[in-house]
């Protein structure tokens, strides 16, 4: 091998300074106007009986900020909170905050049980 045809081999390549790329990044929203969004006038949030007694009940039973995750469906605009599961936390008299493990957990047992349907309906976090 010539001692050029080593040096090309040996030379490091030239670094070349990249800018980022312009803000917005990935799919764009809309044609690069303001988006728009529309909220229907008849859309409600609804607790069942069962989830209104286990919230209300969890947040009076403590002097301690509660969280818990519950499950919803989708009936039109109106948004059904059937139950909630209150998992392991840690919190304060104005914060608390779900542990992950917990939260992990709790979706790989529903999903052993065969309840994957409840699982995707997991779609609410409430607190005290």
């Amino acid at each position: 091998m010539q001692t050029q045809d080593k040096k090309k081999l040996q030379a490091k390549p030239e670094s070349r300074i990249v800018s980022p790329p312009e803000w917005p990044i990935g799919i764009a929203l809309s044609n690069r106007g303001n988006i728009k969004v529309s909220i229907p006038d008849d859309i409600c949030v609804v607790l069942t009986k069962t989830a209104f007694e286990q919230l209300f009940g969890w947040a009076y039973a403590t002097s301690q900020e509660i969280s818990c995750l519950g499950s919803v469906k989708r009936e039109d605009n109106r948004f059904v909170i059937e139950q909630f599961y209150l998992l392991k936390q840690s919190g304060s008299f104005g914060n608390t905050e779900l542990h992950q493990e917990a939260v992990a957990e709790f979706m790989e047992q529903l999903m052993r049980e065969g309840k994957s349907d409840e699982a995707k309906r997991i779609k609410c976090w409430a607190h005290s």
